[in-house]
């Protein structure tokens, strides 16, 4: 995967979505990613809530792309 591109898959537990990393960098409370149905921008707490991981309270381990989390591509790119 090409953790390169401008847009990058993402997944959190069930929900998957489209991350935007230009908005990404505005801030965590950003409309950043796209949801699967191409019809919702949530931000990433919200996307961890509506993939059931609301309780951990850490986007940055529970948003995933490519088997990698947030945490990890941040410190990588």
């Amino acid at each position: 995967m090409n953790f390169e591109l401008p847009e990058l898959p993402v997944t959190c537990g069930q929900a998957k979505g489209t991350l935007y990393k230009e908005k990404m960098q505005k801030g965590s409370s950003a409309l950043c990613i796209l949801s699967e149905d191409q019809k919702t921008w949530l931000t990433l707490r919200d996307f961890e809530i509506k993939g059931g991981m609301g309780k951990s309270k850490n986007w940055r381990l529970s948003v995933r792309c490519g088997g990698w989390t947030l945490k990890d591509l941040i410190q990588v790119l």
